[in-house]
């Protein structure tokens, strides 16, 4: 039996691991009744309103529930700041083409993707997370940050150089209770991640499709969590490549998490200099970022020898 931890007990050794903490919670407290696997989940958010498109691309619209995600970030940061030295928070797909949130004159930089894959939503995929990443990128101090499943009882928090403290969250009685993981590799097959829209110019223009590939459809906070438990030995996106905070929050975390993380060549990536440039920038004109991630060093060299092949 594992004696369950309660949030309001779990000290952290920063505030800026703290504030990442508190948000995991309020994010699982807020998001996961309404996304975490029911029959009618679908007719449930529409009846509160929370399905409707309030803006973004066709194929990333902003929903309702995005809107509804944000606000825990507005009530929960001015408790933090400035004893968090959070100096610029990227939220993706802010409203009204804000793609920035100016807290104060520190020295961390982070990125916050308050509810990734809505887009799966509509179509009945449990795939959602939520996710935050931050660093200070002129110094060596390690990232915080933490990625909450909103669709079962998963977290993990980058706790300031600790090793990744892995939960299962019970919002229903506030505790926290240790997560026992298991790795394996599939002998027979390679278990990989990847957005399903990628797939045809993957095995068109590399040798992917010539190894024995089980797809899996996600790209994310989802598919990290599901490297972590062992269901996947990779998540990648090699040729189009990830928008620059999506990569720095996968990327960056996939690092900490001990898995080998390059580009389509097998080159590291510097997330803390992406960090730094997108903030000089203000996220804009920043290229997108070629990700090749896996748990196990000779399934990566088996990828990347199937990726440059042609």
């Amino acid at each position: 039996m594992i004696e369950a931890i309660h949030p309001e007990t779990l000290v952290m050794p920063i505030p800026e691991a703290e504030f990442a903490f508190h948000l995991a919670i309020t994010q699982a407290q807020t998001l996961r009744p309404l996304l975490s696997p029911r029959k009618n989940r679908l007719p449930y958010l529409d009846s509160l309103g929370l399905l409707g498109i309030t803006g973004g691309n066709p194929d990333n619209p902003h929903l309702a529930i995005d809107n509804l995600a944000r606000e825990n970030l507005s009530v929960l940061l001015p408790n933090y700041v400035p004893s968090a030295k959070i100096k610029w928070l990227f939220i993706e797909e802010f409203d009204q083409g804000l793609p920035f949130y100016p807290t104060s004159n520190y020295n961390w930089l982070g990125v916050f993707d308050p509810l990734d894959e809505t887009s799966d939503i509509k179509r009945g995929k449990y795939t959602q997370t939520s996710a935050l990443l931050m660093a200070d990128p002129d110094s060596s101090t390690p990232p915080v940050g933490m990625i909450t499943s909103l669709v079962d009882h998963r977290m993990i928090i980058f706790s300031n150089g600790q090793k990744p403290l892995l939960f299962s969250y019970d919002e229903i009685n506030n505790q926290l209770i240790p997560w026992r993981t298991w790795r394996k590799h599939h002998d027979d097959f390679i278990c990989v991640a990847t957005l399903s829209k990628r797939i045809p110019e993957l095995e068109s223009h590399t040798n992917i499709g010539r190894l024995p590939i089980e797809y899996t459809h996600t790209f994310g906070g989802f598919g990290l969590l599901e490297m972590v438990s062992g269901k996947i030995d990779a998540m990648i996106d090699p040729l189009v490549g990830q928008p620059w905070y999506e990569a720095i929050l996968w990327g960056f975390m996939a690092e900490k998490l001990g898995f080998v993380v390059t580009d389509a060549r097998g080159r590291k990536h510097n997330f803390r200099e992406y960090l730094k440039r997108a903030y000089e920038q203000n996220g804009k004109n920043m290229p997108r970022i070629p990700l090749v991630i896996t748990k196990y060093p000779h399934i990566h060299e088996i990828i990347l020898n199937a990726i440059n092949a042609r």
